[in-house]
């Protein structure tokens, strides 16, 4: 691969991250709705990342409209502070997170940003569909595990 040492040190550090927040998840709950509704939400933002800074989602890497993708990560991790960690409201920090991703999708194809690509807007559309369905996924498991952490207590 033609890697210079910041792109070694850079996916080292999302990793390293990817494997922080994993294993927080698993101290974090015992439930398997909560530990796959955090590694889908690792794995998605991970992604969201890689991507991004390898091609780029909106047209290529170099081009600045990419920037805005970092919203998404800064609802994940102000989200999960806010929320500390607790189901419900990473729930509602991912269901956030997708509807940030959608909003970018819309700016970009409504401001023909990336419009120079050969595979756009489906390429803009199809990433927006995908990782907004994944945080969207990763809201309904953290919903379910609040459910069941509701219900668990309510039984005692």
């Amino acid at each position: 691969m033609d890697w210079s040492f910041g792109d070694y040190a850079a996916a080292a550090t999302l990793l390293a991250g990817f494997v922080f927040g994993a294993a927080i998840a698993l101290r974090t709950s015992g439930q398997l709705a909560y530990r796959a509704a955090a590694f889908l939400a690792l794995l998605s933002v991970l992604a969201l990342i890689w991507i991004n800074g390898a091609v780029g989602i909106i047209g290529s890497e170099g081009n600045a409209a990419n920037l805005m993708y970092g919203v998404v990560v800064l609802i994940a991790l102000a989200g999960a502070v806010v929320a500390r960690l607790r189901a419900a409201g990473m729930a509602l920090t991912l269901a956030l997170m997708a509807g940030a991703q959608v909003l970018i999708g819309l700016i970009a194809w409504l401001g023909g940003m990336g419009s120079g690509s050969p595979s756009w807007p489906q390429s803009l559309i199809g990433v927006t569909v995908i990782f907004a369905g994944a945080f969207l996924g990763a809201a309904a498991l953290f919903r379910a595990a609040a459910r069941a952490q509701a219900a668990a207590s309510l039984s005692r």
